[in-house]
C-alpha cells in the first residue's frame, strides 16, 4: 500500500510540474507567433508600398 501511494504522489508530481512548466512555455510561444505575425504583416506592407 505504501509503495503504491508513493508511486500513484510522484506521477502526480510529475504532471503537475509538466502542467506549471508548460503553461508559461504556451504563453512565451503565442507571444513571439503573433511579433513574429506583426512584423510580417510590415513586411508585406513594405514590400507593397516600394513596388507602388
Amino acid at each position: 500500500m505504501v509503495i503504491k501511494k508513493g508511486r500513484s504522489r510522484g506521477i502526480l508530481n510529475l504532471l503537475l510540474g509538466y502542467v506549471i512548466l508548460s503553461v508559461p512555455a504556451l504563453f512565451v510561444v503565442f507571444f513571439f507567433k503573433h511579433k513574429s505575425k506583426k512584423e510580417l504583416e510590415k513586411l508585406n506592407e513594405n514590400e507593397f508600398s516600394q513596388k507602388h
